[in-house]
């Protein structure tokens, strides 16, 4: 794996330093996951895909006495996805920012600054170093929360009248696929999450100059580095409505889009859990959509954590990190 990374994450002092003066001691939370989540997550997952694979949508809904007797587990994944969803993010944003904070308390960011060291190096490093220390955290709770939404979707929101469907286009032709996809972009989503909430860290950590508002900058960092992609196509979605009103476009092409388009917004806010909830439903045909904004929130991810680095990398130099290595 190390062989396709650049030199600038698997050479970097930098992140050595940072991964080898870290404390990796885990919660008793993460424990309690470990032990008990991942397990029982597995084994719903399994369960669900296989029951979705081996009936057919109308004979899915009347396996009420099984999925009566998952809810208590269901219920469990959900308030221990939550909990340590929440912890993660913290524990995440705080290593973030504690990594400046040691080396300001200690005096070495003067030190650092003095070894020529350019800013794309020690943006890059800090950010692979806390990816490095966390990745497990997250690989850990993406299972757990695929374990939570797969069973909000066709466990806890599908009792009943079975009525939690979206685009309502009838049942789906391949529910145990659906499944299977939902249970996996949620877990991809988890992972990508990991990385951003890393780089928004860093850049909280180099935008503030006290302890205290360090965790609040970063914070702010990563809700505000969101906040871009959830309004922005507001001005295009604007203009597509307007252009196809004037043309006298298909209705159905115009929903399609704005559906996709909403998942995806809706993809960043709650990262996949309505996403993964309705793609697992066996009721909702929706992969048309489901598949698209699933790819296309990966893809924003991605271009989240790109950006966040750069304007971390523009702020180190604004400190008196160097541009080019000397």
């Amino acid at each position: 794996m190390t062989q396709i990374l650049p030199d600038r994450l698997i050479k970097n002092p930098i992140a050595t330093f940072e991964i080898q003066h870290t404390p990796h001691q885990l919660a008793w939370l993460n424990r309690v996951a470990f032990l008990v989540g991942i397990p029982i997550a597995l084994w719903v997952i399994s369960l669900l895909v296989w029951l979705a694979w081996r009936h057919t949508p109308e004979q899915f809904t009347q396996l009420d006495p099984v999925l009566d007797w998952l809810q208590t587990p269901v219920m469990l994944l959900v308030v221990l996805g939550i909990l340590l969803h929440i912890q993660t993010i913290a524990q995440t944003l705080n290593m973030s920012v504690s990594t400046k904070i040691r080396r300001t308390h200690t005096g070495a960011w003067e030190s650092l600054l003095m070894t020529g060291i350019d800013a794309r190096r020690l943006v890059y490093g800090r950010w692979w170093a806390v990816v490095r220390l966390t990745w497990r955290r997250f690989l850990m709770l993406g299972v757990i929360r695929a374990g939570a939404v797969l069973g909000l979707g066709m466990v806890l929101m599908n009792n009943g009248t079975r009525s939690f469907v979206y685009l309502d286009a009838g049942p789906s032709s391949a529910p145990g696929l659906d499944a299977a996809l939902a249970a996996l972009f949620v877990f991809a989503l988890t992972l990508v999450n990991g990385a951003f909430t890393a780089a928004a860290g860093v850049l909280g950590a180099l935008l503030a100059d006290d302890t205290a508002p360090r965790m609040v900058t970063a914070t702010a960092s990563r809700a505000g580095a969101l906040l871009l992609p959830l309004f922005l196509p507001l001005i295009p979605i604007s203009g597509f409505l307007l252009v196809s009103d004037a043309l006298n476009d298909s209705a159905s092409v115009t929903v399609f889009i704005l559906q996709i388009i909403g998942m995806v917004q809706a993809t960043l806010v709650d990262n996949g859990v309505l996403l993964g909830g309705m793609f697992a439903n066996p009721l909702d045909q929706g992969s048309g959509v489901f598949v698209p904004a699933g790819l296309i929130a990966l893809a924003v991810y991605a271009g989240l954590v790109w950006g966040v680095l750069w304007v971390a990398q523009v702020s180190a130099r604004r400190q008196g990190v160097t541009t080019e290595e000397t």
